[in-house]
């Protein structure tokens, strides 16, 4: 009877280190797949006129979204702007696992983005300030699937619940330096908080508890210049690299609480380049952005993994990306004399994040934890939006997005997808 007990303790502690370990990985978005990358992979558009042109905002960004696309863009604000937005957004992950179908589903409203533009007078040319919070990265998730502990025959079930926000508060300054030339500079606060709540369970019988309480904090900027010749416009920007450090409290959910050290993480540069043009009522945009997340920089230990086998350095966990955004916005002015205009776009992002967490036992050195997984579809978003101009002071966009992926390994495949709704608003004094 003791030995029996001597080992039902040994399993659960076992088990408990099998939670501490599962707990620095999320398998259930691109965005997050590791804790410590939480601000790291993808961006919420935080402005409806932007999301309803598919993200392609580099060469327009003449209203208080260029705090996020193109500080440059600030340059071309003629009056004082208050803005706002409201996103909500339903997020899905079809999960199949050990032949098991799981459905997780994750529904949440929440502020977006809060601007302030103020151009001040100037005989020629322009010179504009502005200030703004706003929440690109929103984890709240909730994540259901089936892993083996220590074979095939005794299998849990993984649940993760995830809640949080992580924005920036933004300062910018923009000014004309020729005619036809703007430039402009954004330096950025990064703060935020995260939970997760993971466990272990079999029916009847609830197995370790994780609970992780993160505060995020760091700073980051941008470069951009915007430029026009005749009825075209250039735009790029050069985001500066995310310095970002956090720190956690630990539980069990019993009582059972320690401090986790704080940790850093160096999140590498982008570089967006994008193109606009006029034709008639019609407006054409398109933004390239490339980034190379190998370069991602860690601090202090304990690192995360980042090749699926540490000891010979092979399969990177990361890769280079180049995404492809395109929009159109129709005016339709001309025959119903409001300002509404009509948009629609499209984005192709490719998931950075190469490793899929994958069923291991805890008993064989041989298991692989990781496998690379093969992304059968890579992101692509589809996007509607409205835009309608009241009186030429107030300003109201909505935007619709749908985008997703799927990936898979021998026996996991995700299937995600995501509806979200943008809801923006500006006043502008005369």
């Amino acid at each position: 009877m003791i030995k029996s007990k001597s080992g039902s303790r040994l399993r659960y502690l076992l088990l408990i280190l099998i939670a501490l370990l599962i707990v620095s990985h999320d398998s259930t978005a691109a965005n997050s797949e590791y804790v410590y990358e939480l601000p790291a992979i993808y961006s919420e558009v935080t402005s409806a006129r932007a999301m309803g042109m598919g993200g392609a905002y580099q060469a327009i960004s003449n209203d208080g979204g260029a705090l996020r696309h193109n500080p440059a863009g600030l340059a071309k604000v003629k009056r004082i702007e208050f803005a706002g937005s409201m996103i909500s957004f339903k997020r899905t992950a079809d999960v199949t696992s050990q032949g098991i179908k799981y459905r997780n589903t994750t529904d949440r409203s929440r502020l977006s983005a809060l601007s302030f533009v103020y151009p001040f007078p100037t005989f020629q040319g322009s010179m504009v300030v502005a200030a703004g919070y706003a929440v690109p990265w929103m984890e709240d998730r909730i994540n259901r699937r089936r892993i083996e502990i220590f074979s095939p025959a005794e299998a849990w079930d993984q649940e993760t619940y995830e809640d949080g926000r992580v924005g920036e508060w933004s300062g910018a300054f923009a000014i004309d330096v020729a005619p036809q030339i703007s430039v402009g500079l954004r330096t950025s606060i990064i703060s935020g908080n995260y939970y997760t709540d993971r466990r272990l369970v079999q029916p009847g019988n609830p197995g370790p508890r994780l609970i992780n309480d993160f505060e995020i904090s760091g700073f980051t900027g941008a470069m951009g210049v915007l430029a026009k010749y005749n009825k075209i416009r250039f735009g790029a920007t050069i985001e500066l690299p995310r310095w970002i450090k956090w720190k956690s409290q630990q539980s069990d959910g019993s009582g059972f609480e320690t401090s986790i050290p704080s940790q850093k993480i160096d999140i590498p540069f982008s570089f967006t380049t994008g193109i606009a043009s006029t034709w008639s009522s019609w407006l054409l945009t398109a933004d390239l952005r490339f980034t190379d997340w190998t370069q991602i920089e860690y601090g202090n230990p304990p690192r995360p993994i980042r090749f699926s086998n540490e000891d010979t350095g092979t399969d990177f966990a990361y890769r280079q990306t180049l995404d492809l955004h395109l929009g159109f916005e129709y005016l339709l002015d001309r025959y119903v004399g409001t300002g509404l205009r009509l948009r629609g776009g499209f984005a192709y992002e490719p998931v950075p994040y190469d490793i899929l967490l994958h069923t291991y036992d805890p008993y064989s050195s041989d298991d692989d934890l990781w496998q690379t997984a093969d992304y059968t579809t890579e992101k692509t978003t589809w996007s509607l939006g409205l835009g309608l101009l009241i009186q030429s002071s107030m300003t109201i966009d909505l935007a619709y997005a749908t985008s997703s992926y799927t990936r898979e390994i021998a026996v996991l495949s995700e299937d995600h997808s995501e509806n979200k709704l943008l809801v923006s608003m500006a006043f502008r004094a005369e």
